[in-house]
Parts: C-alpha cells; sequence; structure tokens
C-alpha cells in the first residue's frame, strides 16, 4: 500500500511542499475547482464519504440527536453554575440549543472521516496550521465560519493533537494568529421598502408599550405583517435584530469538560471539545449579553413572541426570548423556508418545534406533534407574483456547503458534484434552440466551488444569472420556472400558479412517506421529475404550449392538493393568525 500524506482541508499551507508526494484527501473539499491545476497533477487519492451510504446518514441523525439532548442537560447545569443563575432546560436549550446540535453535527463527521482516513490508508502524517483559530464570538459567526476552511482546518488539528496523535504523525506549521472568515454579505441599494422600514423602526421608541405584541423576522409580507399587527390593536412596528457584545476569549473560562467519561468514544471528544469551542458570547460575554438586553427598546411583558427567523440567528434576540419565556412569555415560530415536513430527519425542524410554543407550518400538520399549526406559505400571504408567457425558461441552481454543516435531506460535502452534473445533464439534453431559451440562476452563495467556473468549462452558451438578482423579478420575465433542489423557491412559484418543472435526485433528497404522495402526484401531471433527462424533455415537449398544459384541470387539481398541504396561501390568513395569537395560543380551526 502506498504511504501517503494527508490533507484535510483546501488551506494549501497544510499541503507539502513537494508535490511529488504522494497525497491522501479527506474529501472533495479539499479539491478547490479554482485549484485545479495545482491538484489534478498530484499523486492523489480521496477518501470516500461515510454519508454516502445514506441509511448511515438516517442512523448517525438519530444518534446525533439523542447525544445533543444529553449533552444539552450538562450544558445547561454547567452554564447555570458558571454564570451563578438557575435557568430551566428550555431557556437554554433557546439560547445555545441551535448552536449544540450544529457543532455536534459538525464534530461528529470529521471525527468519523479522520478514522475512516486512519483505518482505511496508511499514512505517512498530516501537517496543522498552529496556533487555531479563536471561537466564534456567537451564532451568526459560528454559521458563517463552519463552513470555511480555517474554522475546520482549527477542528481537524485540534481532534488530530488531541484524540489522534498515536495514530499518525503531525507536523505543525505556525502561522500568523487565525480568525476564521465570515461570508461578505451584500446589502441591496436604495428602495421605498427599506425607507419604510427605517422610518417604521425609528418611530419605534415613540408609541412602544411593555405589554404589546413583538414581531421581529416573521417573513410575512411587510404590508401583511403592518397590517396584523393593526388588527391587534397596537401601533405597528418593525424591530430590527441586535449585534452581540464582544468580548475577549478567557481560556481559564474554559477549562472544564462536559459529563463523565463514557465508553462511547466520541462522546468523550464531545465533551472535551465544547468548552474550546462554545461561541463567546455564551461563556465570557454572558453578563454582558444580560446587560445589553436590559437596554434594549423592545416591551418588557411581551404578549406574544413571534420570529420566523432570529431564533436561530440572534443571539441577543434569543437570551432577550429565552428569559420572557421563563415569565409565561409564548413563544410563536414560523416556517422559514422549503424542506420543512418533507423529509424524514432535519436536525434543526426539531429543534424550532421543540423551543415553541406554537409553530406555524405553510400548512402540513403533523398529528403526533401538537404545537404545529397549519397557517400557510408566509412570504406569499398577501402577494402575487406573475409571469410572462413569452419569456425564458428560469432554472434555479443551489449550491450547498463545501463542509457539512447541518444534518439533513440534501446532498452533503461531495455530494454536491454530483448534484450539479444533473443540472449540467438537464442543460445538455436541451436542443440548442432550447439552451438559448434558458436563464441558469446560480446560487447567490458560492462555498468555494466556483459556480461560475463550472458552467462556463461544461457549457458555454447558456445565459446566467449570478443569484444576485431578485427572485421574484426573475419569475415574473419568466414563462417557465424550473427547480432543481427541495427547498423554498418552486413553493412560491408553485403557489403563485406560476408553470413549474421541478427535478431532483431522490437519493439525495429523501421524502418522508406524505411527501412521496404528494411528490408522486405532481410526478403523474409532468411537474415533477426524478432525473434531469425527463423534466430536459419535458419542458421541450410543452414550449410551444406550456398555458396550455398548466392550464388543464389534472395539473391545477394536483398543484392545489399539494400547495394545500406545502404552500398554502388561505383566503383568511389575518383571520387565523390573529384568533391564534389572542386566543392564548390555543388550536384554532380555519382556512
Amino acid at each position: 500500500m502506498v504511504v501517503r500524506t494527508l490533507i484535510a482541508t483546501a488551506d494549501e499551507r497544510t499541503w507539502p511542499k513537494n508535490d511529488d508526494e504522494p497525497i491522501l484527501f479527506l474529501g472533495e473539499w479539499c479539491k478547490l475547482f479554482s485549484r485545479k491545476e495545482r491538484w489534478s497533477v498530484l499523486d492523489s487519492c480521496t477518501v470516500s464519504y461515510h454519508w454516502d451510504d445514506r441509511k448511515k446518514l438516517l442512523n448517525d441523525s438519530n444518534y446525533l440527536h439523542n447525544l445533543t439532548e444529553l449533552l444539552l442537560g450538562d450544558l445547561s447545569v454547567k452554564l447555570n453554575e458558571m454564570h451563578g443563575v438557575n435557568y430551566s432546560d428550555r431557556y437554554w436549550r433557546i439560547l445555545v440549543g441551535y448552536w449544540l446540535l450544529s457543532f455536534v453535527g459538525v464534530l461528529f463527521d470529521r471525527w468519523i472521516m479522520l478514522n475512516k482516513a486512519i483505518s482505511e490508508y496508511e499514512i505517512k502524517s498530516c501537517r496543522v496550521l498552529t496556533p487555531c483559530c479563536p471561537p466564534p464570538k456567537d451564532i451568526y459567526e459560528f454559521n458563517q465560519q463552519i463552513t470555511g476552511d480555517i474554522y475546520n482546518e482549527t477542528i481537524y488539528g485540534q481532534l488530530l493533537k488531541g484524540f489522534l496523535s498515536d495514530k499518525i504523525f503531525i507536523e505543525e506549521v505556525t502561522v500568523e494568529e487565525l480568525t476564521a472568515k465570515s461570508i461578505k454579505v451584500e446589502h441591496d441599494g436604495f428602495s421605498l421598502r427599506k425607507l419604510l422600514v427605517s422610518s417604521l423602526k425609528k418611530t419605534n421608541r415613540w408609541f412602544s408599550r411593555d405589554n404589546e405584541f413583538f414581531f421581529i423576522s416573521t417573513y410575512l409580507y411587510l404590508p401583511v405583517d403592518l397590517k396584523l399587527q393593526v388588527r391587534l390593536k397596537q401601533f405597528p412596528r418593525v424591530w430590527g435584530d441586535v449585534d452581540a457584545p464582544n468580548v475577549t476569549v478567557n481560556k481559564e473560562m474554559r477549562q472544564w469538560s462536559l459529563g463523565e467519561e463514557s465508553l462511547d468514544d466520541f462522546y468523550n471528544v464531545v465533551r472535551r471539545m465544547v468548552p474550546l469551542h462554545i461561541p463567546t458570547i455564551y461563556l465570557e460575554g454572558y453578563n454582558s449579553l444580560q446587560e445589553s438586553i436590559s437596554y434594549l427598546p423592545w416591551p418588557r411583558q411581551p404578549k406574544v413572541i413571534f420570529t420566523s427567523s432570529s431564533h436561530f440567528s440572534n443571539d441577543v434576540f434569543k437570551a432577550w426570548a429565552a428569559e420572557k419565556t421563563e415569565l409565561g412569555t409564548p413563544l410563536v415560530i414560523g416556517q422559514h423556508g422549503g424542506n420543512y415536513g418533507m423529509t424524514p430527519f432535519c436536525s434543526y425542524e426539531k429543534h424550532e418545534i421543540t423551543i415553541a410554543d406554537k409553530w406555524f407550518s405553510w400548512g402540513w400538520n403533523n398529528k403526533k406533534v401538537r404545537n404545529i399549526e397549519a397557517i400557510g406559505n408566509l412570504p406569499a400571504l398577501g402577494r402575487q407574483v406573475s409571469h410572462n408567457p413569452k419569456g425564458k425558461a428560469l432554472m434555479v441552481s443551489a449550491a450547498f456547503s463545501r463542509y457539512s454543516n447541518h444534518i439533513m435531506c440534501v446532498p452533503i460535502a461531495g455530494q454536491c458534484l454530483s448534484y450539479f452534473d444533473d443540472q449540467y445533464l438537464f442543460v445538455n439534453t436541451l436542443t440548442e434552440d432550447f439552451r438559448k431559451q434558458l436563464i441558469v440562476r446560480l446560487y447567490k452563495n458560492d462555498y468555494g466551488w466556483s459556480q461560475s467556473e463550472r458552467w462556463q468549462n461544461s457549457i458555454s452558451d447558456v445565459q446566467y444569472d449570478s443569484g444576485q438578482s431578485s427572485m421574484r423579478k426573475l419569475m415574473e420575465t419568466s414563462r417557465l420556472y424550473i427547480s432543481t433542489y427541495n427547498a423554498t423557491t418552486y413553493l412560491e412559484s408553485i403557489s403563485c400558479n406560476i408553470p413549474t418543472i421541478i427535478f431532483w435526485n431522490p437519493e439525495f433528497f429523501e421524502l418522508n412517506e406524505d411527501a412521496k404522495y404528494y411528490i408522486g402526484e405532481l410526478a403523474s401531471v409532468g411537474i415533477f421529475h426524478d432525473t434531469p433527462e425527463g423534466a430536459a424533455q419535458h419542458m421541450m415537449k410543452i414550449w410551444d404550449n406550456i398555458e396550455e398544459w398548466w392550464a388543464r384541470d389534472d395539473v391545477q387539481t394536483v398543484r392545489q392538493n399539494f400547495c394545500q398541504y406545502y404552500s398554502k396561501v388561505g383566503k383568511q390568513p389575518f383571520e387565523k393568525l390573529e384568533l391564534i395569537l389572542t386566543d392564548g395560543l390555543n388550536s384554532c380551526d380555519g382556512s
């Protein structure tokens, strides 16, 4: 067997200086397309990905859920002790639960892949960077960092040095102090909506009352959000997230472990790694976080807290909301995208529903979970998107992180390459004339995949959108919407009655039994296809008569049935929302 040097990430500072040295790449995430001229000439092979076995992914998701529940109990006790407080498990679940379940899943994937490489190959050594990058400030920074090379280089280095040094020689490469880079967020320019939101925020302090409904990042169409607040008999306001305070890492505060030693090797890894990586806002910055909450202009005794995203993206909100739930304020969370209720496992779906007093779905229910309320597609309520029967076809592509970040039913890590190949196959199945009728919208976050370069390398005669254009505006100029993954956008197009074709690989986008039925119905009328070739053939078949196909009774019946369960747009959304929010969050009937 050839003896190889292990490379864990795409950070070339850890790669051997001698290009003649045999290499073992830990995964496809190491091989950036933009650096293909470098790695393609190396004597290399790549470790097969453990979650290519999707049954293993399902089993691991159950194991990780149970493990996280155990760890959360231990972490709640520890944080209460360290901060001199006595909050409930629910309080800490709201504040740190999302980070913990994400971190445990990330760590498990990195741990398994290192052990897989060591057991299957003869490895000479691995170079790691030192010093490590510091822990993230908060959940927002963590979410940005886990998809990048520097953060993952730190994780791999700590696992190798702390737990696997007896199995592999580790060479440390000293670099300047590392800071994991965050993804830059592009901000839109001037708009009337932004001006209105800004003006409303300035009025919050003038009319704010301590016992009103608190809405933040609800995902409701702004006029709907404001109208609903008026119906609730309060002056409408638009609240925004608040940045968490910056604090310095205190290594002495991180000299502890969770729980007791176990026969489970991975549990022993997690209990030692959590103190090293827990965001500073939960540890060193907790007192500053509490102080910042005391100065918020938000209501002191809100009747209800309603959000669709701040519960996983902003720690100031989470700490404030957790405190209010301790005092009896109900927390309402709205579904904030697609995929929910359609798959056999999704880590953050369980978390959200668990922390909410009431969880608003876009149409689906689960008889075993009593706090789910089928409201409808929140962003689509009160608004309509049209289409252009003489426009082009719009195909919307996605990009998923090169490193796993959430346990859910999508392509993970190197499986994204197969997903990209399906997109190319769809386009290549089209004749030249039809390719001229297509616009391919790339995903706005590239994650290091070099989407544009890959597309240009595979297919040059297609019009591309970089992903920065408004999705709604693109839809309105198109005659046909083509979805390639199980997420938000096709739920909007199909609920707005825009002609839609959907295709994805069922091996990577697994469905639960309910979803299999409804997707099967979509397949029976040509809306859904499980191969890119089938979708392309259908597009060419209906192109000259798209409106006629879409208006057929059988197509519309299937579409409406699907929307009723996964993307409902109720005729009286205000009445139902108002009733639930004002009736002590008791369940109610309605359409």
